[in-house]
C-alpha cells in the first residue's frame, strides 16, 4: 500500500467520507438528518461532560444540530433538547452560551457519533 493510499484510509477511517475534497463537510439528507433528531430523546446532556462517562455534551449537540442544512428539521432537533432531554444544572446554566457557540463549529456527522456512543 503506498503511502498516500495508507493517509488516504486513515482519513476515512477517521472522518468517513464527510470531508470532500475541497476540505468543506458533506451535507447531511433530510432523511439521516430526521432520524438522528428523533434519536436524540430523553437523554442526560452535561455541560462538560466526562469521556469516561461517555455523557452527552451540550455544545457537540449544538455542533451537529447547527450543521443541519434543513432548518424545520433543525429547529425541530434544537426545540427537542429542552422538550425532552434533561440537562444537568450546569448545561442548564450554559445553554444560551452553548446555544451561541454551537453555531462556530456546525458539523451534522457529530449526531451520528453521539447516536452511537449511546447506543453501546
Amino acid at each position: 500500500m503506498s503511502y498516500k493510499d495508507y493517509v488516504q484510509q486513515q482519513h476515512d477511517r477517521i472522518y468517513g467520507v464527510q470531508i470532500n475534497d475541497e476540505g468543506t463537510i458533506e451535507q447531511m439528507n433530510d432523511e439521516l438528518a430526521q432520524a438522528c433528531v428523533d434519536g436524540l430523546k430523553n437523554l442526560e446532556i452535561h455541560n462538560y461532560p466526562q469521556a469516561i462517562n461517555m455523557e452527552v455534551s451540550l455544545l457537540r449537540m449544538f455542533y451537529g444540530l447547527y450543521g443541519i442544512a434543513n432548518e424545520s428539521i433543525r429547529a425541530e432537533g434544537i426545540g427537542n433538547i429542552l422538550k425532552f432531554d434533561k440537562l444537568s444544572a450546569n448545561a442548564d446554566k450554559n445553554y444560551k452560551q452553548a446555544s451561541s457557540n454551537g453555531k462556530r463549529k456546525p458539523n451534522p456527522w457529530i449526531l451520528t457519533k453521539i447516536l452511537r456512543r449511546i447506543m453501546i
